[in-house]
């Protein structure tokens, strides 16, 4: 996380900073959800009720769960599809969520900085452009896409990964055949979560927990706004 911080400074050519806490959670997960493409992996909903006060309070713009899916053998892993080793793109409550998978084998040296392997926070990086990427594209902003690396000249190192191509994405610093440059728009720098303290009159609402009875949660939402402005 610290080598996270400080790459992704340099990578956006000091246009976003990154500061970070982290919390160690004992509750176990009770739920853990399923899809086609990629098999078991950790959904904000898995997680909402462990982590949703911790987020609300630091006012986090963005979370990664990084967690262990087998047991101390390495042998018992939870059934996953095409070895991925980090999840990114969703969001809970519109706060960016990734999720960096750590086994006790087979993918542990990922997160090693040694002479062969010298850019170890490249998934913390990947997953988090991934939330920059959805952001643009969901208020119509066109940009290459996160993984058309190779259709713009860059290719894997063993040892150094993507390194190149992130930092062309984070600076906008990727050259096309006709010599623009694109990729992500510097403005997505200033794109953060709303958070309670952005607001004078915050009303709580739990956001944690399902409603019962959409209309009537609806309706406690308009009264409480209508009590603050008579106040």
């Amino acid at each position: 996380m610290e080598r996270y911080k400080n790459v992704a400074t340099e990578m956006s050519e000091n246009q976003m900073s990154v500061t970070y806490k982290i919390h160690e959670i004992e509750e176990p997960l009770t739920t853990i959800s399923y899809e086609e493409e990629h098999g078991y992996y950790i959904d904000p909903y898995d997680t909402k009720d462990l982590i949703y006060d911790i987020v609300q309070e630091n006012e986090y713009d963005h979370i990664f769960i990084v967690a262990r899916m087998e047991d101390e053998s390495g042998t018992y892993s939870i059934p996953i599809k095409g070895n991925w080793v980090g999840l990114g793109a969703m969001d809970m409550y519109g706060i960016g969520y990734s999720i960096i998978r750590i086994n006790k084998n087979g993918n542990t040296s990922l997160y090693e900085y040694n002479s062969f392997h010298k850019f170890p926070e490249e998934v913390y990086i990947h997953e988090f452009l991934h939330s920059l990427e959805r952001t643009l594209q969901e208020r119509g902003y066109e940009i290459p896409a996160l993984h058309d690396y190779e259709q713009y000249g860059y290719f894997e190192s063993d040892v150094t990964g993507l390194e190149d191509w992130y930092a062309d994405y984070m600076s906008r610093n990727i050259e096309t055949s006709s010599g623009e440059k694109i990729g992500l728009y510097s403005d997505v720098y200033l794109m953060k979560p709303y958070h309670a303290s952005d607001f004078e009159y915050a009303v709580e609402i739990e956001f944690n927990k399902e409603p019962s009875n959409v209309i009537e949660e609806i309706r406690a939402i308009f009264k409480a706004l209508k009590s603050v402005f008579i106040k």
